[in-house]
């Protein structure tokens, strides 16, 4: 009775557990309808779409891996620490004349007043 009233765009399948095997018949298809085009003879089809699925898995694996790599240790390197920001705007001693907001970029500050020029 549930399976008729199964609408696969709305509800879909409960597969958070294995989402990464979904990846093989992706790209399984993929290659096998770009394949299916470009190929010149039909004896070399099976071997051209088994290659491109394993350079499309082999592919994603390599990507995900540097992304994780990236996250973990090369960005934290350039992005600022946010304890460090912290740390270091409390220890910028206060302009005079200076309202709340961004110490380093002057938002919020009062204009200097001008000197007037000395006649002689």
């Amino acid at each position: 009775m549930m399976l008729l009233a199964y609408r696969p765009f709305i509800d879909p399948l409960p597969v958070d557990h294995w989402w990464y095997l979904m990846l093989v018949p992706m790209a399984l298809g993929i290659s096998v309808a770009y394949k299916a085009t470009r190929v010149k003879d039909l004896k070399d089809f099976p071997r051209e779409f088994l290659i491109m699925t394993v350079q499309i898995v082999v592919a994603m694996i390599a990507l995900g891996v540097a992304s994780y790599l990236f996250v973990q240790f090369i960005a934290p390197m350039v992005t600022p620490n946010p304890r460090t920001l912290a740390r270091g705007f409390r220890s910028v001693p206060k302009a005079s004349g200076q309202t709340r907001g961004h110490r380093a970029s002057g938002i919020g500050r009062k204009p200097a007043p001008r000197k007037k020029a000395a006649r002689v």
